[in-house]
């Protein structure tokens, strides 16, 4: 019960509960008011209109008519009274002088006792110029029955709504304990190591759903990037241990010899050469770790993606045409789309997805700089006559270190489409791996804020 009480649930119910009590009961309060008001008004009204006929009749005649009434009248709902000048009760119904009487022609409530009994009045009391006392009055039992009907019924209602509103807000207080309890038990399931493991979702399960899906999906994206360190760190094993291996089968082919000037520069220059790939490979990670920080942003200005992508076409044109590959570049006419970036970024990522197409589009095929500027968006793609990239692979590719070859023959450390889609993120770009008629299609685009010049022209 005491872990009930301190459910937010049960407390808000609770709070709720009390809050609409208050209200019905100063609903109740005025309508009650409202409704005495209005009764007391009728009442007195009729002891206007009943004193002041009698004030104008003759105290004899008035006797007579009185008798005449309270012998037809057999209820006590209406009386009629007339006293002499010493109290004493000449005719009306018969009952002790009510009191009190300070206050004349003004209604008041009078009490008064008849047959034993205790009456409560509401009436008006007329002295005529003879000095006779003519009481009009009304009986209020009526009203007094009103009133304890009234409180039976708020009494009982109230009781009522307490019952119930205490069964919900226990109902409801149970049911987010039990769907807590389920979450703290995957907290600690989490907690202990299993990152598999998730929040309990319910359907129309309000608030806490929304929580628990949201930290579902934070808890996805930490086991992605738990998953990525890890593969990340065999990656890295693998990768070193090729280069490593050879330049520690060098150093010791070098040592059991006994080689001349020449073997050992060229034993020398094979070391270097092993641990510039080394050091490579190490200054891609820091790179795309320096690219992942997002204060990167801060120095964004507007760049031209078609004078970036130019710059790119310039670098890689010889190296296109020493492996035999015809290389193509194709822009708007104007000036080509400004967006805000980091240019040197923009080169990097412009420049792997180029590299990698001449990498591996073979002597004698096609590759294909674009830069896109369409009503919907804007960007560059690359377009190669190579292998491709197969349907299942195009997520994997991204990850650090991931190859389509598992050879792992052809120069490369795996991680320039990593940083591809590291700046693509960065740029709030979209990275859109497709297929051509033969080869591969890759494209960074992002949504165009103003319509560019769709014309074209190739170099």
């Amino acid at each position: 019960m005491r872990d009930l009480v301190r459910r937010t649930g049960f407390r808000l119910l609770l709070l709720a509960l009390l809050i609409f009590g208050a209200i019905a009961l100063g609903l109740s309060s005025f309508f009650y008011w409202q409704t005495q008001d209005y009764l007391v008004h009728q009442i007195d009204s009729w002891l206007f209109r009943e004193a002041s006929r009698l004030a104008q009749i003759e105290p004899n005649a008035l006797a007579g008519l009185l008798q005449s009434y309270s012998a037809r009248n057999i209820e006590t709902d209406h009386m009629f009274m007339l006293y002499d000048p010493t109290g004493h009760q000449v005719a009306g119904f018969k009952a002790t002088l009510p009191q009190p009487l300070e206050t004349l022609d003004q209604p008041v409530n009078m009490s008064a006792m008849a047959d034993g009994k205790h009456l409560r009045i509401r009436g008006i009391a007329h002295r005529a110029a003879s000095g006779y006392l003519v009481i009009v009055g009304r009986n209020l039992h009526e009203l007094s029955e009103f009133d304890e009907r009234l409180a039976r019924a708020v009494y009982f209602g109230g009781i009522v709504t307490a019952v119930l509103g205490l069964a919900g807000a226990a109902l409801v207080g149970l049911d987010a304990s039990r769907r807590l309890t389920a979450v703290n038990v995957a907290i600690d399931r989490i907690i202990h190591g299993d990152l598999q493991a998730r929040l309990p979702l319910a359907r129309n399960s309000g608030d806490i759903g929304r929580i628990a899906a949201g930290v579902n999906a934070m808890l996805d994206h930490i086991e992605r990037l738990m998953l990525e360190v890890k593969g990340a760190g065999d990656n890295i094993a693998h990768d070193l241990r090729t280069p490593l291996s050879r330049l520690l089968a060098g150093l010791e082919r070098v040592r059991r010899r006994d080689p001349g000037r020449e073997d050992y520069a060229f034993a020398i220059d094979e070391a270097i050469g092993e641990v510039h790939s080394i050091l490579r490979t190490f200054n891609a990670l820091l790179r795309i770790a320096e690219v992942e920080h997002l204060r990167r942003k801060a120095g964004f200005i507007t760049v031209n993606i078609g004078q970036i992508a130019e710059d790119v076409f310039e670098f890689y044109d010889p190296m296109a045409e020493e492996k035999g590959i015809a290389f193509t570049y194709t822009r708007p006419s104007a000036e080509g789309p400004m967006i805000e970036g980091d240019a040197s970024l923009l080169f990097e990522a412009i420049g792997n997805l180029v590299d990698n197409s001449l990498k591996f589009t073979p002597s004698g095929g096609e590759v294909c700089l674009k830069v896109l500027a369409t009503e919907q968006e804007c960007g560059i793609e690359v377009i190669d006559t190579g292998p491709g990239i197969p349907p299942e692979e195009r997520v994997a590719v991204l990850a650090r270190f991931h190859r389509t070859e598992p050879s792992r023959t052809v120069e490369g450390n795996g991680l320039g489409l990593s940083l591809v889609a590291v700046v693509a993120k960065l740029h709030g770009m979209k990275l859109t791996i497709g297929d051509v008629e033969n080869g591969c299609s890759i494209a960074l685009t992002f949504q165009w804020q103003s319509t560019p010049v769709l014309a074209v022209d190739a170099k």
